[in-house]
């Protein structure tokens, strides 16, 4: 019979037999719960590695993203954020001028107004300013043709 060796677990760094993925059982049920779905059979661990996997969930910054303050924000969140900013937008708009029209080259009888980011929604993300993303002042209200020329389509 081969003898196991101990190694160490890549998340606790104890020196223990490893169970999966270079982790021990502990830390290896630990991941699996926290990376888990709601359809998926919930994992029972005793109380105190709860509070572990609530702190994981917490701290984790996988399809997460950062803004100057270093908060995260999750791509759920930002997306609420912005459409709720584009409304803004579009209401302060219409409040200051009293029509719709591009902020480019000012026509008012385009079929589509699309409401624009001057830096976009990818480039925020990017360079962790994410609050750039629902900022009314990074959105213009734009015509398609007008839009796609800002954004390089054309």
């Amino acid at each position: 019979m081969i003898q196991q060796k101990k190694k160490i677990c890549k998340d606790c760094n104890k020196e223990v037999y490893l169970f999966s993925h270079g982790r021990c059982k502990t830390c290896a049920a630990l991941f699996k719960l926290s990376n888990q779905t709601e359809s998926e059979k919930p994992i029972k661990l005793p109380s105190e590695l709860l509070e572990k996997v609530v702190k994981i969930k917490r701290n984790s910054n996988t399809n997460t993203y950062q803004d100057s303050d270093g908060n995260r924000w999750t791509s759920k969140q930002i997306e609420d954020k912005v459409n709720k900013a584009k409304e803004e937008k579009i209401k302060a708009f219409l409040e200051e001028h009293g029509y719709i029209f591009c902020e480019d080259c000012n026509v008012s009888n385009a079929f589509k107004f699309d409401c624009s980011h001057e830096i976009s929604v990818k480039e925020a993300k990017e360079i962790g300013q994410v609050e750039l993303c629902w900022d009314v002042c990074n959105i213009k209200l734009r015509c398609r043709d007008c839009h796609s020329v800002h954004d390089g389509l054309n």
